[in-house]
């Protein structure tokens, strides 16, 4: 294979910085993540001494000379003894005479495998002074080992949740009440494990199950009926739902907050150290996950499916963005252009559409490049002079920065689409009404229909007799209880409302509802259509 071209300094830097940090260093030592940290100072020397091997193609034997150590085999992986144990508490010695921080040793503890005998164990935790803990021991709510069955391993979020529930099942608590409990209680019992690792959705299901019982009313060991399933009542309240959010849709808005991170580069210590052991200088959305990865890398990169598709790039300099490959155009459905047959060579990053030193769109390249539309979207995106550097951004947030908010109401809103039997306006107004969140569920249930009247009942236990028990006449319905049963109706005369039921033509509960929600909006309307 014959060389077409000298290496140019932008691939000399760029395969450099491709290389791992913590490689194995050179003849000199000086691993690669010493010439990146210095390439603003060394960086002509190192160029000159690449470009002179392909000019002269001579080398130097010190820098191409590779060390070959061969370490034999042990069949354990460190040694048990007070060598080895003295070694580790002088590590820990050194750690806190540089961080300034001091280890707790009664709140510390060691692992051992499952192998290590007893006499092995009982020495080590003398000699560090440590206790012996279980590989499933938590640390801040996090196990620090998952078994093979993830599901065992979150286990204990679930007893914890059915615990809490169990000690308010034995209280009367109105259903009001107990949607209360479960937003502000029970659903925050697994945030903190849901924002660094993603649930298996056996367990979010438990979780949900258990939440959706106790909603019911459930007691231990009896089921109720639910006339509504849990998905729809984990709706916006403005879209006919309570407010509440499955387990699982909160552990993926979480998750991709970390995702998120990641893939905008946020200065943390922990994006940092997740960058250097898995990315290896490939972009977060390029990334290949290996079969050896943790369980909380692999759950970050499932978050990306749903970030690529709401994450644009603010254009800078536009040195960084490849026109065919990255999301740059936030008017575009993907953000990214469609490609040409035939794509010019010398034009693959955005910063080839900029006038050098000018910060304008060059309109020529522009519209031999892409259709008018497309082109017409680009020269409408503002080059700012001041701003130098591309900045990813989450395009449903105005503010280009990610929420758990705006993503869980970006990843639900196929969701978000129909009201139910109220309009959005209705809803708002039961929601912000001044009366008690009691009847509040009530109004709510009726505009449903999910009251346990004996005709909803009779629809899933057929042998239920649907007979009024106030006339005795009428089958016994929502709408028949509260306006059309005889009884009822003398009840609305005899109210500060002397309102008579019968002559409004109401063909629903649910227009019921709104009606006392918006008693003037609907009597004028009834005047106007009159």
């Amino acid at each position: 294979m014959l060389l077409c071209a000298i290496p140019s300094a932008e691939e000399i830097k760029q395969t450099l910085f491709n290389l791992g940090s913590d490689k194995s260093p050179g003849s000199d030592g000086m691993s690669a993540l010493f010439y990146k940290h210095y390439w603003e100072i060394i960086s002509q020397d190192l160029i000159e001494a690449v470009s002179s091997f392909f000019i002269r193609g001579h080398i130097l034997t010190e820098i191409n000379c590779t060390f070959i150590t061969l370490i034999p085999k042990s069949d354990k992986a460190a040694k048990a003894n007070p060598t080895s144990a003295a070694t580790i508490l002088d590590c820990l010695a050194s750690y806190q005479s540089w961080s300034g921080q001091k280890i707790n040793y009664s709140k510390s503890g060691v692992i051992f495998r499952k192998n290590t005998t007893g006499q092995t164990t009982a020495n080590m935790c003398h000699l560090l002074n440590l206790k012996k803990v279980s590989p499933t021991t938590k640390h801040l709510g996090l196990p620090l080992e998952l078994n093979r069955a993830k599901s065992s391993s979150f286990q204990g979020l679930i007893v914890k949740i059915q615990t809490r529930v169990a000690g308010w099942k034995t209280k009367l608590l109105s259903q009001a009440t107990r949607t209360t409990l479960i937003s502000n209680v029970t659903a925050s019992i697994p945030t903190y494990t849901m924002s660094s690792l993603l649930l298996p959705k056996i367990i979010c299901k438990k979780i949900d199950s258990t939440l959706c019982g106790f909603w019911w009313g459930a007691s231990l060991g009896k089921n109720r009926m639910c006339l509504k399933s849990w998905k729809s009542i984990c709706q916006l309240k403005s879209y006919g739902g309570l407010g509440l959010c499955r387990t699982l849709d909160t552990n993926h808005a979480l998750i991709s907050k970390l995702g998120w991170s990641l893939a905008a580069e946020v200065d943390k210590a922990w994006v940092s150290l997740l960058k250097s052991k898995y990315r290896k200088g490939v972009p977060f959305m390029q990334v290949i996950p290996s079969q050896n990865c943790s369980w909380l890398w692999k759950g970050i990169l499932k978050s990306r499916p749903f970030l690529r598709k709401w994450l644009c790039t603010k254009i800078g300099n536009g040195q960084h963005m490849a026109i065919w490959d990255s999301p740059w155009i936030p008017t575009l459905d993907n953000f990214i252009p469609p490609a040409p047959t035939n794509i010019h060579p010398s034009i693959h990053r955005v910063a080839d559409l900029i006038i050098p030193d000018t910060f304008q769109w060059d309109r020529g390249k522009i519209f031999i490049l892409f259709d008018p539309l497309t082109s017409f979207k680009i020269l409408n995106i503002h080059l700012s002079p001041t701003s130098q550097l591309d900045k990813l951004c989450w395009v449903p947030n105005t503010n280009g920065i990610h929420s758990v908010k705006s993503a869980y109401l970006t990843d639900q809103k196929e969701r978000f689409t129909t009201t139910g039997p109220l309009a959005k306006s209705d809803w708002n107004a039961l929601w912000k009404a001044k009366i008690s969140p009691h009847h509040k569920n009530l109004l709510w249930k009726l505009a449903w229909d999910i009251l346990p009247t004996k005709a909803t009942l009779a629809a899933h236990i057929p042998s239920i007799d649907t007979t009024c028990h106030l006339c005795n006449a009428q089958v016994e319905t929502a709408l028949h209880i509260f306006t059309q049963c005889p009884i009822t109706q003398s009840i609305w005369l005899t109210s500060p409302w002397p309102i008579h039921p019968n002559r409004l033509p109401f063909t629903s509960i649910s227009d019921w509802v709104a009606f006392i929600l918006n008693p003037g909006q609907r009597l004028n309307l009834q005047l106007q259509e009159a």
